[in-house]
């Protein structure tokens, strides 16, 4: 009886342990939030920052992440990356 409650303390345990760190992202602190956030009229800024090296990967992520990512591109436009 013991062997089986033990197990089912350890299952339980190791289902949970995967969404310990999910929740709302407010720490504990001044800030409360993600690391970097940068208070708005609104409140904290939550747009991932994204910089690509050349045009590609900047308008892959341009196109999936729309105007919840703040993206920039490190080459300008039409230059060499070699």
């Amino acid at each position: 009886m013991m062997k089986r409650m033990c197990f089912f303390i350890l299952m339980v345990l190791l289902a949970a342990v995967p969404f310990a760190g999910c929740g709302s992202g407010s720490g504990a602190g001044t800030g409360g939030g993600l690391p970097g956030e940068t208070e708005a009229a609104g409140g904290p800024d939550r747009r991932v920052k994204v910089v690509s090296t050349i045009f590609a990967p900047y308008d892959f992520a341009r196109e999936i992440a729309g105007d919840r990512a703040d993206i920039a591109m490190l080459l300008p436009p039409a230059s060499e990356s070699h």
